[in-house]
């Protein structure tokens, strides 16, 4: 509000280190969202009431430990592993808290059906704002299997493969498409 008062000293010490983490925005201490777990314990210790878009956001985060897992979405053609299902609750919670991940981990798992059924969820049960194509960068290496998974396992939705030296001539064509 504008007003100004004096800080202890010994708060000052307790709570410094994580202020310092913050950057300065118009005279106020601005943090990212990923750095809401540091929050916590800080408005904790100065007795202030967390906002509830910052309340919100952390009950993301504790949910990100054991994500509920998601059946597969209507339209999704295959059958997803339970940990599979995991994975896609783990991706869907990212995308509620505003946050994005990666999957990485041993070949052979299934992450290009996770991110497909993923990607398909945010179409049938939105949960962000999805406007417009979805942009997946991945090694050339596997384009062709992403072509190949999107239409065994989404027949129906539109990859285009956005590579190679006609890619500046097609730019224009992107907008019609599901997935690039």
């Amino acid at each position: 509000d504008g007003s100004k008062g004096l800080v202890p000293g010994a708060w000052l010490e307790k709570v410094g280190g994580v202020l310092g983490l913050g950057q300065d925005v118009d005279g106020r201490v601005r943090f990212h969202r990923a750095q809401a777990a540091l929050l916590e314990p800080l408005a904790a210790e100065a007795g202030i009431k967390a906002p509830e878009e910052l309340a919100t956001l952390l009950r993301h985060l504790r949910h990100l430990a054991e994500p509920s897992p998601y059946t597969q979405p209507p339209g999704f053609h295959g059958e997803l592993r339970p940990y599979q299902e995991v994975g896609v609750g783990w991706m869907r919670t990212l995308a509620m808290a505003g946050l994005g991940g990666g999957l990485a981990e041993e070949m052979g798992l299934g992450k290009t059906v996770r991110a497909l059924a993923f990607l398909l969820s945010l179409e049938t049960d939105p949960i962000a704002n999805t406007a417009g194509p979805v942009l997946i960068v991945a090694p050339r290496s596997l384009l062709w299997n992403w072509a190949s998974e999107t239409t065994r396992f989404v027949p129906g939705r539109t990859l285009r493969i956005h590579h190679g030296p006609r890619r500046a001539h097609e730019a224009a064509d992107i907008g019609s498409d599901d997935w690039v």
